[in-house]
Parts: structure tokens; C-alpha cells; sequence
């Protein structure tokens, strides 16, 4: 339990701090940008990041969102598609195959950028 703890708290550090204000770097049309990015224990026990993307523009925008990430010393990238309303803000859910109570170290980053850059 107090492992857990440990864990919960170090991970959210980690990626609190490689989040801040990060957005997709694309032109000055694109509103999407990740904040407020969470390590999570889903109901079947496995490990998972919340991450919350909002749309600040007055149109509909997609992206995709990159969760870089080293799980036990292995590196990763996860890939989520996200269409926003304008001015809307919705929280995405990246699971990991790996079983919470079995995370020794975890680390990740978040980001989005504009889902025709990948075309």
C-alpha cells in the first residue's frame, strides 16, 4: 500500500512537471493543448493516464494526443485521437498492458498536435 502511494505520487510529479504548457507547436490555428495529466489505477488493476486536452478556438479541432512514457525502464509512445467542440475540454484515457501493483518506475509526458501532421 504504501508503495502505491509512493508511486502515486512520484508519477504525477514526473508528469506534472513535463507538462506544462505544452501544445501541439503547429501553426497559430490550432487550440488543442494537454494539462492536468493524472497516472491512474483502472478497475481491471492496470496502469493508465488521464490526460485533459482542451480546445480554447472557436471551431471543432482534432488532434492527436503522444504519451511519451518509460514504464520500468522501458520506453514508449501511446497515441490517442481527440475531436473537440469549441471551447471544450475532455479528459482522454491512455491504459498501459502493465498491472499497477507490478510499476516499479513510471514516467510520462504528454502532448497533441494537429492530426493531418501525420499524413
Amino acid at each position: 500500500m504504501h508503495r502505491r502511494a509512493f508511486l502515486r505520487r512520484g508519477a504525477a510529479v514526473a508528469v506534472a512537471g513535463g507538462l506544462a504548457g505544452c501544445s501541439s507547436g503547429g501553426p497559430a490555428d490550432f487550440t488543442l493543448s494537454t494539462h492536468g495529466t493524472t497516472i491512474i489505477e483502472l478497475d481491471d488493476g492496470r496502469l493508465a493516464v488521464e490526460v485533459t486536452v482542451t480546445n480554447t478556438g472557436d471551431a471543432a479541432q482534432s488532434g492527436i494526443v503522444y504519451v511519451t512514457a518509460t514504464l520500468n525502464g522501458e520506453k514508449s509512445v501511446e497515441l490517442q485521437r481527440v475531436t473537440l467542440a469549441p471551447h471544450a475540454t475532455r479528459t482522454v484515457t491512455v491504459p498501459y498492458d502493465a498491472q499497477y501493483s507490478e510499476v516499479e518506475s513510471f514516467s510520462a509526458s504528454a502532448s497533441v498536435r494537429r492530426a493531418d501532421d501525420d499524413d
